[in-house]
Formats: structure tokens, sequence, C-alpha cells
């Protein structure tokens, strides 16, 4: 369900690469790319979570929500790494995560699996739009006629594997690529600087622009 939603997402930040003015551009881009991030870490992270919350809980018998911070925190350290800044205030963010649901269900991990066949299928399209779209039409029309892994192979030879997100990342790739293109030659012109724009967490996203 979520795919041909955010293929749309992808067309249309192709559209404005490829129509729009260079500021136009780098602040779709950066936002787009915020997004990625979203997709692949914040929402596995989000996953992970609720995973360690019930072993947590079915070894102790319960969790606090001082417990569940802790857990929350080693997480977000470990998701971002040395190039996010993390405040103790964060620890609490879980809380205001309106996807977890603790009840088993490990809902998030699909963003991240429909992100990387998004990505994927945009890269078939890239390298071949006449074919692509062909398939893509009987993709849909299929329905639910098909298991949905049954669907990808059919008509697009994708499998759920590492292959399909290191395709997913070569789309990644593109964008960083176009994106640092575009703010080179906008800080050759007005000092514009993209990265300031990038929203690592995934949520909002504010575009700033500093002319001389």
């Amino acid at each position: 369900m979520e795919i041909p939603s955010t293929f749309n997402e992808e067309l249309f930040v192709d559209y404005v690469v490829q129509n729009s003015d260079k500021e136009t551009t780098i602040n779709v881009l950066s936002q787009h790319i915020g997004e990625y991030q979203n997709y692949s870490t914040r929402q596995p992270m989000i996953t992970e979570f609720e995973y360690k919350a019930h072993q947590f809980c079915a070894e102790n018998g319960t969790a606090s929500g001082a417990d569940l911070n802790l857990i929350w925190t080693n997480l977000s350290k470990e998701y971002g790494g040395d190039s996010i800044e993390f405040y103790d205030e964060d620890s609490v963010e879980w809380a205001y995560v309106n996807h977890i649901y603790l009840t088993n269900n490990y809902y998030t991990f699909n963003y991240a699996v429909s992100k990387a066949i998004t990505l994927s299928l945009f890269k078939q399209y890239r390298e071949d739009p006449e074919t692509f779209n062909k398939n893509y039409i009987a993709y849909l029309s299929a329905c639910t006629t098909i298991p949905p892994e049954e669907k990808l192979k059919k008509y697009f030879g994708i499998e759920i594997n590492r292959q399909l997100f290191e395709d997913a990342m070569d789309v990644v790739e593109l964008r960083i690529q176009e994106l640092n293109e575009l703010e080179a030659e906008m800080s050759a012109n007005d000092s514009y600087s993209a990265a300031k724009n990038l929203n690592t967490s995934g949520f909002f996203w504010i575009g700033e622009s500093k002319n001389k």
C-alpha cells in the first residue's frame, strides 16, 4: 500500500530536479534526503526498540519508564553514531512516537522495506522507463490477486534480499550527488549551504537561504 504513493514522491522529486531553479531543487532534495534517513534508520530503530522492550519485560516481568528510556537512548546512540548530537531530554522520545504500540506487531519496519522497494523500482524506471511503465501498470492492475512478494518478482524480478537494499542505496547516493553538485554551484554564487537544511530526525525541515 505504501509503494505507489512513495514512488510518486520519487517521480515528483525527479521532476523538480529537472525543471526547477537551483534553490528550489536544493530545498526539495534536502528534505527528501532527510526522509531517506527517516525510512532507513529511524523506522527500523523503532521496531528494534519495541523488540528490546518486549525482551526486557519477558526477562524482568515489567519495565519502568526509566528502563524504556535507557533502551531508547542506547539505540539512538547506536543508530546515530558520532555524527548526531544526543541530549538527555531525547531519552523519553519513544513516548511521543505514535507508531509504538508495544503489542508485538513491530509495525514500523514495513516503512523501511516499502521505501527500499520504491527506490529499487525507481532505479529500474530510470534505466528503462518504457519497459518499466508497462510492468508497473500490470503490477498495479494485479491488485491483491497475487501476494506482494510474488508480484514484485513476477513484474520486476525484485526479491526481498540484500540486493534490494543495495539498489535502493544507489538511488540515495544519486540524490546526495545531485544535492552536492547543486550546493557547490550555489555556494560559488551566494554561500548557500544545503547541508544546514538537512533534517536528521526525519520529522521536520526548515529551509534557509543566506545571500551576500
